[in-house]
């Protein structure tokens, strides 16, 4: 008789199931595995075929040097044509005047502009006013040296502290006056709960 060739498949050792456990993935975790290490190959290919930074040729250095030269003359020019034209202050013809009562074209008789006129018209048109001569030199449109030349024709009527003092209680009265204004508490005070 032919002996048959014994194979016993006897218990597997203890410690092949333990490791079979640890290193055993399930399909989810094989391809988000094989994408990151997809991903660090990408990585590791950009970095190596990455154009290197390499120092400058000479060509390049030409070039950057004429375009150095073409801005270094730009401003040149550009400071040769300010000192040849210098600021242009206009032609003033001041006569003395109330900024605050002045009618549009009494400001252009007195060879202000129309963009100057008009930013003074629009300030008191928002309810500008002129407390000071120095607030009219505060406009952004009237330069300082037009400024030197109206400043002296400035008349304004002298305010008093007790009227500056009046004009301050009576917007004091009307915001006291206001529903919303009144009726709002200063504090608001927690009531005590009932313990």
């Amino acid at each position: 008789m032919l002996s048959k060739v014994e194979t016993s498949k006897g218990p597997k050792p203890k410690n092949m199931d333990s490791l079979r456990k640890w290193f055993s993935f399930s399909k989810g975790e094989r391809v988000a595995i094989v994408t990151i290490l997809a991903l660090i190959l990408l990585l590791i290919l950009a970095c190596v075929f990455r154009p290197s930074r390499k120092s400058l040729s000479d060509a390049s250095l030409h070039n950057l040097d004429s375009l150095l030269a073409l801005r270094q003359a730009a401003i040149e020019q550009q400071q040769q044509q300010q000192v040849e034209k210098p600021q242009e202050v206009a032609e003033l013809h001041p006569f003395p005047f109330n900024p605050n009562t002045i009618t549009e074209e009494e400001w252009l008789q007195m060879g202000l502009t129309d963009r100057q006129v008009r930013n003074i018209m629009n300030y008191k048109a928002k309810g500008g006013k002129f407390y000071s001569k120095n607030d009219l030199g505060k406009l952004y449109t009237i330069s300082e040296e037009e400024f030197a030349q109206l400043e002296p024709f400035i008349v304004l009527p002298e305010v008093s502290r007790g009227k500056i003092l009046k004009l301050l209680l009576k917007a004091a009265f009307r915001r006291a006056q206001r529903p919303q204004m009144a009726q709002r508490p200063l504090l608001l005070k927690r009531k005590p709960s009932p313990s």
